[in-house]
């Protein structure tokens, strides 16, 4: 009884060349996939605005009129202020993620945005020593700034250094000195 024995055509170096292309380009949708933050799926946020703020900086957000109410979801992460004229001061208060919302006398809502705090200006700088960070502002020159998440005792000194400045200053205002 004889056997028969099929043989796969050698690939040629252009078939090889195509493989591996195709492979690359594979491998590269994949990693772009895994790594590009995905907004919320329901057809209502996808449609809202989206404000960028950095933490301890301010945003201008127009109206075309003014609202009657305004209401951030979260103001532990950011504050809003509202002007008559139609404008509202965003303020970034904490990094995170949450949304405002608009409505004018009749409670029409007038603005839905979802809002992105994030931590860092131009010219921030993190610096870790082993576990603890120190979040540096670099503009010309770096010197430290109390941020969340810095080492707890970088953070107590700052505090307190905070503190001890503003009740002094309080107190040379209220005597006139």
């Amino acid at each position: 009884m004889s056997s028969i024995q099929f043989m796969q055509p050698r690939a040629t170096a252009r078939h090889r060349l195509w493989r591996g292309a195709l492979g690359a380009a594979l491998g590269l949708a994949v990693a772009v996939f895994a790594i590009t933050p995905v907004r919320a799926q329901d057809s209502e946020s996808a449609l809202n605005p989206l404000v960028d703020v950095a933490v301890d900086e301010a945003r201008v957000v127009r109206l075309n009129r003014p609202p009657a109410t305004i209401v951030v979801g979260n103001p532990l992460i950011a504050d809003a202020l509202i002007q008559e004229s139609g404008i509202i001061f965003l303020v970034g208060r904490n990094y995170g993620t949450t949304n405002l919302i608009a409505l004018d006398e009749q409670g029409e809502e007038l603005a839905n945005y979802d809002i992105v705090v994030r931590t860092g200006g131009r010219n921030a700088v993190s610096l870790f020593r082993g576990t603890d960070r120190v979040a540096l502002n670099c503009s010309p020159r770096c010197e430290t700034e109390l941020d969340v998440g810095d080492g707890a005792t970088h953070f107590d000194i700052i505090r307190n250094q905070l503190e001890a400045k503003t009740t002094l200053s309080q107190t040379q205002a209220e005597t006139g000195q």
